[in-house]
């Protein structure tokens, strides 16, 4: 909401420093993770895809976070069905993708939260959802649980071009941090 703030001028230089880490081959779909809970993992996956909406692309951001969903709230959108629909083989990609305010920024809601996430997360049917994904948009990012929390997101990072790992300033110690990025 505020383009010209210091935290849009760091997502920027984020977007940037993603483009330019693999030139030769994009980065298409991006995990977003954490050590633990309530690090920024959401909003940081949230303000990475509107700002590479804003650059012109065609984003979906998508909601894999199975156990705590928070993008349909984000924003403001019904979250009866989702990813965990379509990984069931219940409802089209198509039909599940919600448009939000920002253009060229699109989302795909958790759905109805299932009793065996990771279980989920390692289905065939998980893998080619991800590939359509990447191939209807410019860039697919993944908002996941934390990965020093439950093995959800270690799954899903094997699937992904990229993984963001993101760490709390002042409260996330460096062993911590160092574990979840060897746990990936």
């Amino acid at each position: 909401r505020a383009p010209k703030s210091a935290v849009a001028e760091c997502l920027r230089a984020i977007r940037t420093n993603l483009l330019f880490m693999s030139p030769d081959r994009p980065l298409k779909t991006i995990l977003v993770t954490s050590s633990g809970p309530q690090e920024g993992k959401t909003t940081t996956a949230t303000s990475l895809a509107i700002t590479m909406a804003g650059s012109g692309n065609r984003v979906l951001l998508v909601d894999a976070d199975m156990r705590r969903p928070r993008i349909h709230k984000v924003f403001g959108l019904p979250g009866g069905s989702g990813l965990s629909s379509l990984i069931l083989g219940d409802g089209k990609l198509t039909e599940e993708i919600r448009e939000t305010e920002v253009p060229g920024l699109y989302a795909l809601p958790c759905g109805p939260v299932p009793p065996n996430p990771a279980e989920l997360l390692h289905t065939a049917a998980f893998r080619k959802l991800l590939t359509d994904m990447s191939e209807r948009f410019d860039r697919v990012i993944v908002d996941s649980p934390p990965v020093g929390v439950v093995a959800d997101a270690a799954v899903m990072s094997t699937h992904s071009d990229g993984t963001i790992v993101v760490i709390k300033a002042g409260q996330t110690s460096r062993e911590v941090a160092r574990k979840a990025v060897r746990q990936l």
